[in-house]
């Protein structure tokens, strides 16, 4: 799927989506986190780059 905000820059959704469990229903002063990367990588070695790194789930 290919997305276009505006039209002459375009962004393509490569498959990866990420969510965090909330504790509390969110409410006033609730913080949301998103994340956009730009890369002239092709998709699958840009989410080997940045987000495949093999720490997944390990503490620093």
């Amino acid at each position: 799927m290919a997305l276009s905000t505006p039209p002459a820059d375009p962004t393509e959704y490569v498959g990866l989506a990420q969510a965090y469990l909330l504790f509390d229903s969110p409410g006033d002063g609730a913080e949301a986190f998103s994340l956009v990367r730009s890369s002239d990588l092709p998709p699958r070695d840009c989410l080997d780059a940045f987000f495949d790194t093999g720490d997944e789930g390990h503490a620093g």
